[in-house]
């Protein structure tokens, strides 16, 4: 392992750029596939190739200093998994940072997973058993062949770790019976072989088995919120955010969390029967029989007290916590307490608090200590039953019989432990797969836009034709009979009552309405500020680039057309300072500033833009007007809903909207 370290702590992006000299010699070889920036992988097929294209190679795709060295590690470097030694040394001695961090092996990347799923998903589609396809047959199509050989790996696993009792127990009897040390010697290094060669198996498995826990989690994620983005209004008002978030956070993790323990369903019935056989072999039938009644019943009780005792916690901490506030009452408000003598009854509230917490505390502990006891108590227990058992039937009980049936039964608690554990997850997978597969099947928005027209100077860049729209299928029509064109540069502004049906345009631009028979054609990409602005819980840089690469010079100039310029002084670290959860900590005029300055900065080809002056003063609506809105956007469409009528004048058209609902066109204010 030293070696494999030391050889591992020389890898740098540059081995990967140095030819090699042409040495066929065995050791120049081996040095070679040592090396964790090996390209000398010629006849060894990595899992993750899969998915791979074969032309493609890391130096075409990465940054130098953040290639990931397992898609270049030679055969024996991925064996031992020495290529991550770097990271592990590097994150031993200071906490990793992003930039720190490898990219991506090209098989593993969100895009690539979630569209090798997305094809599977269509071939799944039954008409009236799976309209929208079947997620888990999808997932077990996408995956099979990768489950196949972890599970091939978890079967070396098991003989592996059967294997040491059976190598054990020929040590023990030929120290006990045989004539020299050259045989004992040879079981030894068996022993350590063996236990070496299980320890490979065991971390290769782990390896694997999380990676494909995070691609079905990249999936799966992918699949639920792109399914978000298109269920309609009444779906998401009685679902609500949160149900949407638990589907992903709770519900998918109980199937991706359960892709690591699928292989047990095999594994763990298999080491039951095996380890029975061997101790049948070892210590008779009887006594064997014995000591499985003894593990199946001490390991399933204290496996079942430890969440007993996480439950009976949380319900302490409630207690704790209703404590606290009542003591913080208390101190609080001491002085009316003692001025209206109520310390009695504020101590028997306080000290009945206290009571309820002691109770909790008194069955933890007492489910805690029973819990300890079993676990501890549970290997003494079924060593006394098996082999008493045995001293009692009469056969002599010698090293070379009790240290292998000790060791064997050590063995029998894991599978005995995970056959229920596995069951209980099996039917919350299934309850999972029930409640995703029931919001896939939600009614989506069915609004069906006609193609894009050219980007060219002629033609409208929003088009929308027989425009009747409603919110939710089936309710009166929000918008009727609505015809409308808008030229490419053109700044149009909406105007109107609240309540008119100014926000429900721009949502039937964006598609957020079902359409009936409407044709909505739009020329470009789109960028849109809510009337209520969306904040990331990010920096106020990040809020603006959402991801597009830095320019200064436009980014200053976004920063000083929508007013933001004054505001960096004020912030702690300028455009760097954190901004809370959904904008807590900037004002009203700020926010619409941000999600504008956001809009500007990636130049889209149309612009939405939902009343973003309303939360300003005078003076910074009008130089946003001017120098935002007219300026920087002047050569995008812009689609300007306001009810301040000082700026109408500047529209090229004027879009009036009255209580009915009825739209009329004009190029100037009445």
């Amino acid at each position: 392992m030293e070696s494999s370290r030391e050889a591992s702590s020389q890898f740098s992006p540059l081995d990967m750029e140095q030819q090699r000299p042409a040495d066929t010699s065995w050791w120049s070889r081996l040095v070679s596939a040592l090396r964790p920036g090996s390209k000398s992988n010629q006849g060894f097929t990595r899992l993750d190739q899969e998915t791979e294209d074969e032309g493609a190679s890391a130096e075409d795709r990465l940054p130098k200093e953040r290639w990931c060295p397992e898609e270049e590690a030679g055969w024996l470097s991925w064996l031992y998994l020495g290529f991550i030694t770097t990271l592990v040394e590097k994150g031993y001695r200071k906490p990793l940072r992003q930039e720190d961090l490898w990219s991506l092996p090209r098989a593993e990347e969100t895009h690539q997973q979630c569209q090798v799923f997305d094809e599977a998903l269509e071939t799944t589609v039954d008409p009236v058993k799976a309209p929208q396809g079947s997620i888990r047959k999808a997932l077990i199509q996408v995956h099979w062949r990768r489950f196949g050989l972890v599970a091939l790996i978890e079967l070396g696993c098991c003989f592996g770790m059967l294997l040491n009792p059976f190598v054990l127990q020929q040590l023990l009897l030929e120290l006990e019976h045989g004539s020299g040390t050259g045989v004992a010697v040879g079981l030894a290094v068996a022993l350590a072989a063996n236990s070496l060669i299980e320890t490979l198996f065991d971390n290769h498995y782990w390896f694997q088995v999380r990676r494909l826990e995070l691609r079905a989690k990249a999936q799966l994620i992918d699949l639920i919120y792109r399914k978000s983005l298109k269920i309609t209004s009444a779906t998401k008002g009685s679902m609500g955010v949160g149900a949407i978030v638990n589907l992903q956070s709770n519900d998918g993790a109980k199937i991706w969390e359960l892709i690591p323990y699928l292989n047990f369903i095999w594994a763990s019935p298999f080491q039951i029967l095996v380890i029975m056989v061997l101790l049948v072999r070892i210590i008779t039938p009887w006594p064997a029989l014995a000591g499985f009644v003894a593990t199946c019943t001490m390991v399933p009780a204290s496996a079942w007290i430890f969440p007993k005792i996480g439950l009976i916690r949380e319900k302490t901490m409630a207690c704790s916590d209703a404590r606290v506030k009542a003591i913080s009452e208390a101190m609080t408000g001491i002085k009316a307490i003692k001025l209206y003598a109520w310390e009695a009854p504020w101590v028997e509230r306080i000290s009945g608090l206290r009571d309820k917490e002691l109770h909790q505390i008194k069955r933890s502990s007492l489910l805690s200590i029973t819990g300890s006891l079993l676990w501890l108590a549970g290997p003494i227990v079924v060593s006394l039953v098996s082999l008493g058992a045995f001293s009692l039937l009469g056969h002599t009980l010698t090293a070379s019989v009790a240290f292998p049936a000790l060791a064997l039964f050590d063995l029998l608690s894991m599978p005995v432990n995970h056959i229920p554990s596995i069951i209980n997850s099996l039917a919350a997978a299934r309850v999972a797969f029930g409640r995703i597969s029931k919001f896939m099947a939600e009614p989506e928005l069915d609004i069906r836009p006609t193609e894009a027209p050219e980007r060219t100077s002629e033609g409208p860049s929003v088009a929308i034709s027989h425009g009747t729209f409603s919110w939710e299928a089936g309710e009166a029509p929000t918008l009727k009979s609505l015809e409308l064109g808008v030229q490419r540069g053109q700044l149009v502004m909406v105007t109107g009552p609240v309540g008119s049906g100014k926000t429900s345009l721009l949502a039937a631009i964006l598609g957020e309405l079902q359409g009936r028979q409407a044709q909505v054609s739009l020329g470009g990409s789109i960028a849109y500020t809510a009337q209520d602005p969306w904040v990331a819980h990010a920096t106020l840089r990040d809020n603006i680039l959402m991801g597009a690469a830095m320019d200064e010079e436009r980014y200053r100039n976004v920063l000083d057309a929508c007013a933001l310029l004054p505001d960096l002084p004020l912030l702690p670290a300028g455009d760097l300072s954190e901004i809370g959860e959904k904008g807590i900590n900037l004002s009203g005029g700020q926010k619409h500033r941000v999600a504008l300055a956001r809009a500007c900065y990636a130049e889209a080809d149309i612009n939405l833009l939902d009343d973003p002056l309303s939360a300003v003063d005078a003076h910074v609506g009008q130089h946003i007007f001017e120098r935002a809105i007219c300026s920087f956007l002047g050569s995008s469409t812009r689609i300007l809903v306001t009810h301040q009528q000082q700026f109408l004048p500047a529209a090229d058209v004027i879009l009036i909207v009255s209580e009915v609902r009825s739209f009329r066109l004009a190029t100037q204010y009445p």
